[in-house]
């Protein structure tokens, strides 16, 4: 049975009987350590159905190339040992990200599921789920003149950045329409709105 991982950018082939490494000499030790408490790893023997589940919430955060590698991968051991592996080097720096992400992805289930989408679908949700909770929120139901919205301030990214949420149709559908941190939408005209609504 064989599994790949990405050592250095370049993923290589590990037979998992015993952990022979097969390209030993291009793997570093810390890849040995990885190898060697994978069997203890919540992923060692988890059905597939979680594990790709578990992939679906976390592509908000894995890259092209290593989404592209799973999506290749028809070996259950070796879609395991993909997501052993992300997880393992995101938890370096921080040993509890892992539990805190996907006590994102249920709260985010449990508080904005639109029309029978999961929770972490959904705009607010994936922002939830990928920035954590904000520092304050703004919330405010239609009007006359108005359609429903939330806006959401996080103060410690990038010195302050806000995400404007609009249910345009009133149906508690709310679509991600501006935000001002940099490679999320960014709409001018509702960047204005945005503005004013802070103001007043």
């Amino acid at each position: 049975m064989f599994a790949v991982v990405d050592p250095q950018s370049e993923y290589s082939v590990f037979r998992l009987n015993n952990f022979h490494i097969v390209n030993q000499d291009r793997v570093a030790t810390d890849q040995s350590d990885m190898m060697t408490l994978f069997p203890e790893s919540i992923y060692y023997d988890m059905p597939e159905e979680i594990v790709d589940k578990r992939f679906e919430q976390a592509k908000y955060i894995i890259n092209k190339k290593t989404i592209g590698i799973y999506e290749s991968i028809d070996s259950v051991q070796s879609k395991r040992l993909v997501m052993y592996k992300f997880w393992h080097e995101k938890e370096m720096g921080d040993p509890d990200f892992q539990q805190e992400y996907y006590a994102r992805v249920d709260y985010a289930n449990e508080h904005f599921r639109e029309f029978g989408k999961e929770g972490w679908r959904t705009d607010r949700g994936r922002v939830y789920v990928v920035y954590g909770k904000p520092s304050e929120s703004i919330s405010r139901i239609s009007s006359a003149r108005d359609e429903p919205f939330e806006i959401w301030i996080y103060h410690e990214l990038e010195g302050g950045v806000r995400f404007l949420f609009v249910d345009e149709l009133g149906f508690d559908s709310y679509r991600l329409v501006s935000s001002t941190l940099r490679g999320e939408i960014y709409d001018p005209a509702w960047d204005e709105y945005l503005n004013i609504l802070v103001e007043h």
